[in-house]
């Protein structure tokens, strides 16, 4: 339930951010010629960080709702938590070089601990149920938590571990 709800929104990543994931990306040989490939030290987020490149090298992206990519949702709490830490790791390593002081990091540990988008989303999701939305809010307390620790570790020097 999670994932159906809060994974993969295309839509949402072109329209809000010019930003893509490579689930579900179609591009030209040329646009690669342009902009270059993947940043292959990132463990997670190259898709991101690719797509700003493109839509700073003037390209834009473009959603296409006719085309389907089926991807398989995770069938755990263990494998969400797992997703979760990757794409925490990648998206420290894309920022690598920015310093963020402790006020600031401290507001990104209660935002990853109280994503409020997310639950207004979630409790306006007119197709799910009251009992479907509980459950749901408790993996996302939980996902919270994961990100947390994760972004904790990382802080005290942890690197990151590509995904195998």
């Amino acid at each position: 339930l999670y994932e159906m709800e809060f994974t993969f929104t295309q839509e949402e990543y072109i329209e809000v951010g010019q930003q893509a994931s490579t689930a579900n990306i179609f591009t030209s040989v040329e646009v690669i010629e342009k902009v270059g490939k993947f940043d292959p030290e990132l463990k997670s987020g190259g898709d991101f960080e690719w797509s700003h490149r493109v839509y700073e090298a003037g390209s834009r992206l473009v959603y296409a709702p006719c085309a389907i990519v089926y991807h398989p949702t995770r069938g755990s709490f263990a494998a969400l938590a797992e997703r979760t830490r990757r794409i925490a790791g990648g998206r420290h390593d894309v920022n690598r070089n920015d310093s963020i002081g402790g006020l600031a990091f401290t507001r990104k540990l209660v935002a990853s601990l109280l994503p409020r988008r997310r639950w207004q989303h979630l409790w306006q999701a007119k197709k799910l149920t009251l009992w479907e939305k509980f459950k749901i809010h408790l993996v996302m307390a939980g996902i919270g938590l994961v990100k947390v620790e994760e972004l904790l570790q990382l802080r005290w020097g942890r690197r990151c571990t590509r995904r195998s």
